[in-house]
């Protein structure tokens, strides 16, 4: 679904992109807080609840739950509000750009340029944010965060993911944040665990499986 707010002119859009990169929220509540809320987030329901989320004091599935229950009238008019707002941008562009499709080269033009559907957004945000994240870790090897090793099997983890139209697993993301941001504290343990999660991604059966993941 698409919003009115983004990483460019949301500073608070731009605060839960940078913890889904550090691995502190997953992409489905990302997703749902973009998806639910799309005329504006800097509302005081969502900061209360991602701030908790982030501290530990609830998990993810409970702050979707209590959003969902307790603010019904805020989702209910932001999508009204979202809609309004699309529908007088969009009489505003019919009038600039009045024109009549008289030829096959403009009605091609046409359908090239419809709306994406709800599946086809769901791959083309999957695999934006396995672009993102690569550029991301690979940073973090030029600053002598993670080793060469761990590097090699992020990417390759990375890659399969955005060949598969996956999202990046919270587990994976926080696996990482795990080896790079504890100053060398533990880091063998660390990257041991690293690898054990690699492994048991790859796998069909395990309950860890990137094959068992529900793109929502």
């Amino acid at each position: 679904m698409k919003t009115l707010h983004n990483t460019k002119n949301c500073n608070y859009r731009r605060f839960l992109h940078k913890r889904l990169k550090d691995g502190k929220i997953s992409g489905q509540f990302y997703r749902f807080l973009c998806r639910n809320f799309p005329y504006r987030l800097t509302y005081h329901a969502i900061d209360m609840n991602v701030r908790k989320v982030m501290h530990g004091k609830i998990n993810e599935s409970t702050a979707i739950n209590i959003l969902k229950e307790k603010e019904k009238g805020e989702i209910k008019r932001q999508a009204e509000m979202y809609k309004s707002n699309i529908e007088c941008r969009n009489k505003i562009s019919e009038k600039k750009t009045a024109k009549k499709f008289t030829t096959e080269q403009d009605v091609g033009r046409d359908i090239a340029g419809r709306e994406p559907t709800y599946e086809e957004y769901q791959k083309e945000q999957a695999f934006k944010e396995a672009k993102e994240y690569l550029v991301f870790i690979k940073n973090k090897f030029k600053a002598n965060k993670i080793s060469r090793k761990v590097l090699d099997h992020a990417v390759i983890f990375i890659k399969k993911c955005r060949k598969e139209n996956f999202y990046l697993p919270m587990r994976f993301k926080t696996s990482l944040y795990r080896i790079y941001d504890n100053d060398g504290y533990n880091i063998h343990a660390r990257e041991a665990e690293f690898f054990t999660y690699f492994k048991l991604a790859f796998s069909r059966t395990h309950k860890y499986s990137l094959y068992k993941q529900l793109i929502k």
